[in-house]
């Protein structure tokens, strides 16, 4: 969490949705606070939420409606960010990215090569509802952004 991009709204929504994740797939999934990582060697890799115990290293994009091509950059980054972590472990985890909204969801389950990414990838995509008030205190974040 804690993007540069992201509003003070987007990254209260992130640990809202990471928790009902957690409680959906049942499995304990710990948020990584902006300043905490993932160390290896000399190097550290920042990813939202992960659980060393089930093997689950995870993105979460709070934002309304389709995104623009720098978001999709900054998926793919995360991707790589995942595959990274999982070729430096020596381990295979779940990679997941989680979104709050229809029209992203079904943009990333898309055709474009982008979105083929994901599956190629074996990344998991899980589409978590939040409330209405905060999705709407996020979309005005998202206004105020591309101003």
């Amino acid at each position: 969490m804690g993007h540069k991009s992201a509003s003070y709204e987007q990254m209260t929504a992130e640990p809202v949705m990471i928790k009902a994740l957690s409680e959906f797939l049942n499995i304990p999934l710990e948020c990584i606070a902006h300043n905490k990582a993932i160390y290896f060697e000399n190097t550290h890799v920042n990813v939202d939420f992960y659980s060393e115990a089930f093997g689950i290293l995870g993105e979460v994009y709070a934002h309304v409606g389709q995104i623009k091509s720098a978001q999709w950059d900054k998926i793919l980054r995360d991707v790589v960010k995942m595959l990274y972590i999982e070729e430096k472990l020596g381990k295979k985890y779940r990679k997941m990215i989680v979104v709050n909204n229809e029209a992203l969801y079904n943009q990333l389950n898309g055709n474009s090569w982008k979105a083929n990414v994901l599956d190629v990838f074996h990344i998991e995509l899980h589409k978590i509802n939040i409330d209405s008030g905060l999705e709407d205190s996020i979309l005005k974040a998202q206004e105020r952004q591309y101003r």
